[in-house]
């Protein structure tokens, strides 16, 4: 299992040249690789999709690790933030918080939270992960002279 990040992703690798189009290479179904040409100088480049359809992954998103005390009402009193290296494991007595939904369930501005230092996508851990999907179908669509894979997932309950 793999971590994605919900968003069109940019091509690591673009077409050496400027590609007039792109279909499946036909290699195997659903389709994993996709070939890019050139009419011009009748070039050809096959690509592979960074992720097959049918995979499982879990959803990368902005987030925090705290522990949160409340008032008598349950409204969050004090919030403490975790600021050593992450550790393999979800640490007794902490929780994961998410960025969306902490400023929808408080109706906080992104200046007015407690929660002074998010991180990024990019270092959450699986044991922090609160979604995963399933690719659907992935395809390279072109947008402004750059190609980028787009996705079509489904959400599954955690493995």
């Amino acid at each position: 299992m793999r971590p994605i990040i919900l968003s069109r992703r940019k091509m690591r690798e673009q077409p050496p040249f400027k590609a007039d189009g792109c279909h499946p290479a036909g290699t195997e179904d659903p389709p994993v690789w996709f070939d890019f040409w050139n009419m011009d100088d009748r070039r050809l480049i096959r690509v592979k999709a960074p992720y097959r359809p049918g995979e499982v992954c879990w959803v990368r998103e902005t987030w925090a690790l705290v522990q949160i005390w409340t008032d008598e009402a349950g409204n969050a009193d004090y919030i403490k933030e975790w600021t050593e290296k992450l550790p393999k494991e979800l640490p007794k007595g902490w929780v994961a918080v998410y960025d969306a939904e902490w400023q929808e369930a408080h109706c906080l501005s992104r200046d007015d939270r407690f929660i002074k230092h998010w991180r990024s996508p990019v270092t959450m851990p699986r044991w922090a992960a609160r979604r995963y999907v399933r690719i659907l179908s992935i395809k390279p669509v072109e947008d402004k002279g750059v190609w980028r894979w787009e996705w079509e997932t489904e959400e599954v309950e955690r493995p």
